[in-house]
């Protein structure tokens, strides 16, 4: 049983509400560059490109990390860039840097170009991303939409993929099996409604378009909308990682999932448990269901504790164990997490804003 005080960390508070979107998270300037690579010259500018065309929902049931047998193509280099520069940060700062075969290169968002840097050079990848001077956190959100190159996938062969290694994200070309909208999970209990695995809204259009507000209607999220942001967020998928366990819409160092159990969600009716899992916690299975663990409604409390905090119908909660908070792979995945929910807020039409404590 939850209680607020036994709460060890809050790492993030996600504001999950119907919401009144006023103001565009990011300046006009950085959505309107759809870059693809021109030139991998120094201080050379990207032309656009959209980013890919298949749905948010579609390409987040079909997100898989890929290890190894690259080949060392960059045609999507620009795309991954812009997506990259795009993704909301807690921090005050983003320096993004590519790394490719002929050396590593920083990627300025507001003037579209790269600059180089040093003669590092990308290894086995076709090229490799990176962010420097910034906490895990911010980092594991950024990733989250290059990391959708699913998004750009139109068939099997010489598909662009992308796998998370230490703290950088690797990419390469791949053939592979396509797109599924196949539904990995159910509810167990009947607590959730049923993910959905299509939709209209592409990757690109989210990206390009998402809203960041701390201004909401005094309206609770519906059962559906809510069921949809978990499954977003850290819901299961039809692959299977390298090690047998269920595959998730985010990645998790060797495949653990440490938020696990550890996602709560905080509305007017008491404080519910998200599980992704059976009740044993058996990674190899799936789930997707609510536990209701607190009938008292601590939003009041939340806003009093953390500084900033717009008032809200309801709110979303990664907790992080004393044994894992200061684990820069577990902070990287609440990262993943939490963009993952942002990107569900847009398509959904409803406001997200992002805190860290």
């Amino acid at each position: 049983m939850l209680r607020y005080n036994e709460i060890i960390v809050l790492l993030i508070i996600l504001t999950i509400v119907m919401a009144i979107l006023s103001f565009n998270f990011f300046q006009q300037k950085k959505a309107n560059l759809n870059p693809i690579f021109a030139s991998q010259s120094a201080g050379r500018l990207l032309s656009e490109q959209n980013i890919g065309g298949n749905s948010i929902e579609l390409s987040l049931n079909r997100r898989e990390s890929y290890h190894e047998g690259y080949e060392r193509k960059a045609p999507w280099l620009s795309n991954v860039l812009w997506a990259a520069g795009s993704a909301p940060i807690t921090d005050d700062q983003r320096n993004i840097y590519i790394t490719m075969p002929q050396g590593r290169y920083h990627y300025d968002p507001d003037n579209n170009s790269l600059s180089n840097r040093s003669s590092d050079n990308s290894d086995d990848a076709a090229f490799v991303l990176d962010y420097d001077g910034k906490p895990e956190f911010d980092a594991g959100v950024s990733y989250m939409s290059p990391s959708l190159s699913v998004s750009m996938w139109n068939g099997t062969k010489s598909q662009l993929v992308s796998c998370p290694k230490q703290e950088k994200l690797y990419f390469g070309i791949m053939d592979l099996e396509g797109l599924t909208d196949e539904l990995a999970v159910r509810s167990f209990d009947g607590s959730l409604p049923d993910p959905g695995t299509r939709g209209n809204n592409s990757v690109h259009d989210v990206i390009r378009d998402l809203k960041y507000s701390s201004e909401f209607k005094k309206e609770d999220i519906s059962l559906e909308d809510l069921s949809q942001i978990l499954w977003a967020g850290y819901g299961n998928t039809p692959h299977m990682t390298y090690n047998g366990r269920g595959g998730l819409t985010v990645p998790s160092w060797y495949a653990d999932y440490y938020l696990t159990g550890n996602i709560y969600i905080v509305k007017q009716d008491g404080v519910f448990r998200y599980h992704n899992r059976n009740p044993d916690g058996d990674l190899t299975t799936r789930d997707h269901r609510l536990e209701k663990v607190k009938n008292d409604d601590i939003r009041a409390l939340l806003r009093s504790d953390i500084s900033g905090l717009p008032d809200a119908p309801c709110y979303s909660i990664l907790s992080l164990d004393n044994d894992d908070i200061d684990k820069w792979y577990v902070r990287l995945e609440a990262g993943f997490v939490a963009g993952k929910w942002c990107y569900r807020g847009r398509r959904w039409v409803l406001g997200a804003g992002l805190q860290g404590i």
